[in-house]
């Protein structure tokens, strides 16, 4: 089933990227007759398919979310117990900062840090 999906986003992928990129080589003076243009639309070939990527693998878990959820899903080989059981593993959360207020900032982050351990504790 995974080869399936990977293969289903892979076409769409390619077929959304290709057609973009022949649009992007009509709208230009030369079609992609020098360099510089087809650079160009090689670039744009990539950071599409990049935002691509990001589309249908949304659509796809949409509608697995209103299809009842991933029936391969890993969390469903297990037993709800089980997994109730199993301990959670510890993540650090970074938060950049550059030259902002140092006390707001730590309020704000000391607000993040209740709300999240209100949740889980």
């Amino acid at each position: 089933m995974a080869m399936l999906r990977r293969a289903v986003l892979t076409l769409l992928v390619l077929t959304q990227t290709l057609v973009a990129a022949y649009f992007m080589d009509a709208v230009l003076p030369y079609h992609g007759g020098n360099a510089v243009e087809q650079g160009l639309v090689v670039l744009f070939a990539v950071l599409f398919a990049w935002i691509s990527v990001g589309f249908w693998t949304a659509v796809f878990g949409f509608v697995l979310r209103r299809c009842g959820g991933d029936t391969y899903s890993f969390a469903r080989r297990h037993s709800v117990e089980r997994l109730a059981g199993t301990p959670l593993a510890r993540t650090a959360v970074l938060i950049p900062i550059y030259h902002e207020p140092i006390g707001r900032t730590f309020r704000g982050i000391r607000a993040i840090y209740r709300s999240v351990r209100g949740r889980w504790v």
